[in-house]
Order: structure tokens, then C-alpha cells, then sequence
């Protein structure tokens, strides 16, 4: 492939994203009533597949967001994917990163079932032959097959509740099911819930339903990881608000249902965070961190909602969208930033990295703000987003103290202070160990800085999240604009009162905190002590060489954590769920085996009695 052609294919990536923002911005700002005038009606000669386009308040906050990543990554594409331009099939990379973003956009602007299954099933194939791309690589298509299967297994899920939903709504328009799905029997609400749950859970990485995702992203090229962590994981997150928020009657055992799974969740992917070597399984557990807890804050929300404290339930919805949009800038940025310390060094293993901070500055930088960012630091955009979440959370503990349901969310903040905890070891470890110190490889000490493009969208997305730290009152402006409309009103007559001018002032007085109080302790320190007398003197190895690998590897960093908390280690998923299914599914396979011997007279057996048994079934 000609890299005319690369660049050409990732510019349209570009236009096509920018496209997107615009979209997002007039469904977020110039609503109509949600999902009841399409933008784009296609009628196929069948009764149910009509491809519907809508642009909703909700959806425009997600394609603002897909249009940023989508930009960031074909940027970051440009210079990434030069060394795949030789390949065969090198063309398909920036085509498939293409189609990726414009599936995912088809996901949030459907307005009925089939619009919402052909992108959620046409996304999840574009990202299994991404994911799949270097499969000349060991594990990749291994790691491809067991991320198609456990995609395919939550769309059965999917399909299964939009069929119950048109079975007693007579339609599969998303309009219909906001309108009537909320009168349906609990029993039927109840099986539609846990059927979107466990399809959502799947694609969102919710442990234990998350063994694809620290497999998937780390074989998949660094930019389109960055896609898929920053914005395709959110396609679960968006779907299972549309359900609980806009269709279902609310009911506080599903809010806690979310709140518990999403608690433990974020703390069993912090804790697994700190454990790993490689640094895009290590982004990858993660975010499975992250997306627990979005699903915590929905179940917050919707146990708010369900309570009737609107107000509430507003807030805590304004701030899982924050977390969500918070989650997105500083993961892609991440993940851009991993795949520039790959390029650079052609090393994964943080035990095979450091001496980073003199070789690639740029990179250095911007993998800093991102670490910061996802450990709540401030004034950067993840410690506001949480913040926001802790504190509404506080609120509901404080006005449900006579209700043991309502004091659920104190699980909810102790796991937020716990995976906080995790994440900020996550963080010193990383840039401790990969960025600090010598080199312990000769890819380390021979690192060389990411291409011109690929550094500007490194500082282009370590932008992002400090804009969205700094001014967190023009975000949640825009966020409100999304509320349900049984929240909507009551958020907006109060927000400003208890919360703008707060938020507006906290980040640039904490700023101004830490750079003053960092100041005046270094004064303090150097009219105390004096100036600074160094005196080198070489280290003592016991009369051996001074190797860098004598130095605090990312293993012994995190041996603490893990026999402290060596409780987390039990396997639940692979040795109580997933080895004994995987046994059950191989022991009958090798029964039914038995049928097959050779004998035509027998198949046509086979044959008469399914015949038989399809007639039983018609009649």
C-alpha cells in the first residue's frame, strides 16, 4: 500500500469524525423529542427491517465523543501505521479503523431494534478483525476467538429482549418501547433487564464476563485500542442507560444490582491492574476499573430515581456521563501513549522498560497527564468526575439512612476509595518503573521518540483531559441537556445553586493549592537545609558490575499489594465458571459424536425424524 493512500484513508477518518461532533453537537443542543423523527428512514421489503437514524440528547454527548477519539486515533494512525503500509493487506487497517467509527455512530444514532443489532453486530466484527490484524503475533487469534464468542454470546442476549419488548409492544421502534415498555408486567420488565445486563456486562467487560478484554486489546493495534476502550466499551454503557432510564420503570433492586456489580467490579480490575507486566493489559484491566464503575454510578442513579430523589438521581447521572467522557480522553490517551513506548522500544514488559524520561519526552508528557488523570489527581479531569460522584453518593447515604436499601451506596463509595487506592498504585508503578531509572533492555536504552503525528495527537489528547478538569461547570451545562425527562427539571432549577459555582472554583483552587503549598515547602526546605550538596559516589553491587536490572522491578513493586490482598486472586471466573463450562460443552460434543459413523441409512434417520418433529412443532 502506497502511503498516499494511508494517509489519504486516515484524513477521511478525519472528516468523517469531525461530521460526527457536529451531529452530537445539534442532538445535544437542538433536540426533537426523543427518537420520534428520524433523520433517515430505509425501508427494506421486509416489515421489520427498516434502517432508522435519530439524533437524541443522549447520543450526542456519545458521537461528540467518538468524533474526538476518531480524530485523535487517525492522527495518531498516520504515523502508527507507516510500518504496516509494506503488508499485503496493510490497507485494510485504515479502512477497518474507518468502518470501526462508523459502526460504533450507527449504534448511537439507532432508532429502532434492527438499526441498533446491524451496528452492534457489524462493530463487533469490524473490531474482531482488528483485534485480529497482526495474527502472525502468538496469542492474537486465540485472543480474536474467545473476544468474537463472548460478543456473539451478549448479542443472543440482546436479541432476546428487543423480541420480548416487540411481542408485547407490537413494534421494534426505540419511540414505541420509551412510550409502552414502562407499562409492561414487572415479570416481563425483570427478564428484559436482566437479558440487557448480561448482553451489555459482556461488551462492557464486567467481571466475571470480562475475559476477552484483557486479551483483546492488548493484540489489537495501539490506536484502535484506544477506540476501543475509549468510546466502544461505552456503546454498552449508552445501551444500558437507554434500557433502565428512558424505557423501564425504575426499580431499586435493579440500582443495586448495578451498584454491586459495578463496586466489585472496579475494585477486582484496579487490583488486577497493579499485578500485570504488560502495559496495554495493564490499561486494559483498567478500564475494566473504569466501566465498573460507570455501572456503579448508572445503579446509583437509578436507585436515586427509584427512591424518588430526582434531584439526586440527576446529579449522579450527570456524573457518570462525566466519568464516561473523563474515561475516554485519558484511556485513549493512554493507550496512544503505550503504543508510542512499543514503537519506541519494542518492548511491552514494564520489567523491560525505563530511562524513558530522557529518550521520548513527548511521550513521557503525555503518558504523566494520563496517569494522573485516571488517579483522580486534581485539577485534571478524572479527580472532577469523581468527586461529583462521591459527593451526590454522600448525599443519598445522608437521606436514606432509614432505609437499608439506600445504604447500599456506602458500598459504593468504599469501593471508590478502594480502587482509587489501586489506581494510583497503577499509576507510580508505570511511570516509576517504565519511565524513570536505566534502561533494562537494549530497546529501552535505544528508545527513540514516536513519529511527528503520532506526537501531536499525544499532546492534542494529554489537552484534553486537563480542559475537561479545569472547566467542569461547561460540561455538566451540556450534560444536563441529556437528562431523562423525569430528571431534567429538578437537576436544572438547582444545579447552579448548589454545584456550579463550587465546581467552576475547585479545580483552580486546588491548582493553586498544590503549586503554592509545593512552593512554599520548597523554600521552605532550601532556607532550612541550605543549597544543595550532591556528592556521587558509585553503588555498592558486593564487587559485581551495576546492572540495570538491580533495580525495583514492577514485580517487586507490587509484591505487597498482592499478598496483602492475595484474596482477589481466586479464580472464580476461569476455575468456577468458564473450565467447568468449556469441560461440559467438549464431554458432549465427544458424545454426540457417537451419531456420526458413516452409515447413510442412519443420517437419513437423522433426517426423517427431525422432518417429523418440525411438523409436531408447525401444527
Amino acid at each position: 500500500m502506497s502511503r498516499i493512500a494511508h494517509v489519504v484513508i486516515n484524513l477521511m477518518t478525519v472528516v468523517f469524525s469531525s461530521f460526527l461532533i457536529c451531529l452530537g453537537w445539534i442532538g445535544l443542543y437542538h433536540p426533537s423529542l426523543l427518537f420520534e423523527h428520524p433523520i433517515f428512514n430505509m425501508f427494506i421489503p421486509v416489515p421489520f427491517l427498516v434502517i432508522q437514524l435519530t439524533v437524541a440528547p443522549i447520543s450526542g454527548v456519545f458521537l461528540i465523543v467518538l468524533g474526538i477519539l476518531g480524530i485523535l486515533s487517525a492522527l495518531y494512525g498516520i504515523g502508527y501505521g507507516v510500518i504496516y503500509c509494506s503488508r499485503q493487506y496493510g490497507v485494510w487497517l485504515d479502512l477497518g479503523v474507518l468502518a470501526f467509527v462508523a459502526t460504533m455512530a450507527l449504534v448511537f444514532l439507532a432508532g429502532n431494534a434492527f438499526t441498533f443489532l446491524l451496528g452492534w453486530e457489524t462493530m463487533s466484527f469490524m473490531s474482531y478483525l482488528l483485534v485480529v490484524y497482526e495474527s502472525e503475533r502468538p496469542g492474537v487469534a486465540m485472543a480474536g476467538v474467545i473476544y468474537l464468542a463472548m460478543t456473539q454470546l451478549g448479542t443472543v442476549f440482546l436479541v432476546l429482549a428487543f423480541y420480548l419488548l416487540h411481542q408485547y409492544t407490537g413494534s421494534y421502534d426505540f419511540a414505541v418501547f420509551a412510550h409502552d415498555a414502562a407499562a409492561l408486567s414487572p415479570v416481563l420488565q425483570t427478564v428484559v433487564f436482566v437479558f440487557t445486563l448480561i448482553g451489555f456486562s459482556l461488551k462492557a467487560g464486567m467481571m466475571p464476563l470480562h475475559i476477552w478484554l484483557p486479551r483483546a486489546h492488548p493484540a489489537a493495534p495501539s490506536h484502535v485500542s484506544a477506540l476501543m476502550s475509549g468510546i466502544m466499551l461505552k456503546t454498552a454503557l449508552y445501551g444500558l442507560l437507554l434500557v433502565n432510564f428512558y424505557w423501564l420503570h425504575p426499580e431499586a433492586w435493579r440500582g443495586a444490582l448495578l451498584i454491586v456489580l459495578g463496586a466489585s467490579s472496579a475494585v477486582l480490575g484496579a487490583f488486577h491492574a497493579t499485578q500485570e507486566l504488560d502495559v496495554k493489559r495493564i490499561l486494559a484491566y483498567s478500564s475494566i476499573e473504569n466501566m465498573g464503575l460507570l455501572f456503579m454510578g448508572a445503579g446509583i442513579s437509578l436507585l436515586a430515581l427509584a427512591l424518588h430523589q430526582v434531584t439526586l438521581a440527576g446529579i449522579a447521572f450527570c456524573a457518570t456521563l462525566y466519568q464516561a467522557i473523563n474515561h475516554a480522553a485519558f484511556k485513549s490517551l493512554l493507550f496512544h501513549g503505550a503504543g508510542s513506548i512499543i514503537h519506541g522500544t519494542h518492548e511491552r514488559s514494564l520489567n523491560r522498560l525505563g530511562g524513558l524520561v530522557r529518550r521520548m519526552p513527548y511521550t513521557t508528557f503525555a503518558m504523566a497527564i494520563g496517569l494522573l488523570s485516571v488517579s483522580a489527581i486534581p485539577p485534571f479531569n478524572g479527580f472532577m468526575s469523581e468527586w461529583l460522584l462521591f459527593s451526590v453518593t454522600a448525599r443519598i447515604i445522608h437521606a436514606n439512612l432509614h432505609n437499608m436499601l439506600g445504604l447500599l451506596p456506602v458500598f459504593a463509595m468504599f469501593s471508590l476509595l478502594f480502587s482509587g487506592a489501586f489506581v494510583a498504585l497503577m499509576s507510580a508503578r508505570i511511570f516509576g518503573i517504565g519511565f524513570q531509572g536505566e534502561g533494562r533492555s537494549s530497546g529501552a536504552k535505544q528508545a527513540h521518540e514516536a513519529p511527528i503525528t503520532m506526537r501531536i495527537a499525544l499532546l492534542l489528547g494529554a489537552l484534553v483531559p486537563l480542559l475537561l478538569g479545569l472547566f467542569p461547570v461547561l460540561i455538566t451545562q451540556a450534560l444536563r441537556l441529556a437528562l431523562p425527562p423525569t430528571e431534567s427539571y429538578a437537576v436544572r432549577q438547582i444545579w447552579y445553586s448548589q454545584n456550579a459555582i463550587s465546581m467552576s472554583i475547585l479545580p483552580f483552587l486546588l491548582l493553586a493549592i498544590l503549586g503554592g503549598g509545593g512552593f512554599v515547602v520548597w523554600l521552605a526546605v532550601r532556607i532550612w537545609a541550605g543549597k544543595e550538596r550532591r556528592q556521587i559516589a558509585p553503588t555498592w553491587t558486593c564487587g559485581g558490575s551495576r546492572l540495570a536490572n538491580m533495580s525495583y522491578s514492577a514485580t517487586g513493586f507490587s509484591q505487597p499489594v498482592r499478598r496483602t490482598f492475595s484474596v482477589f486472586k481466586i479464580p472464580v471466573a476461569g476455575g468456577y465458571m468458564y473450565h467447568p463450562t468449556w469441560d461440559v460443552v467438549l464431554n458432549t460434543a465427544r458424545r454426540f459424536r457417537r451419531i456420526q459413523n458413516g452409515s447413510v441409512r442412519s443420517y437419513l434417520l437423522y433426517l426423517f425424524i427431525t422432518v417429523i418433529v418440525l411438523l409436531i412443532v408447525v401444527r
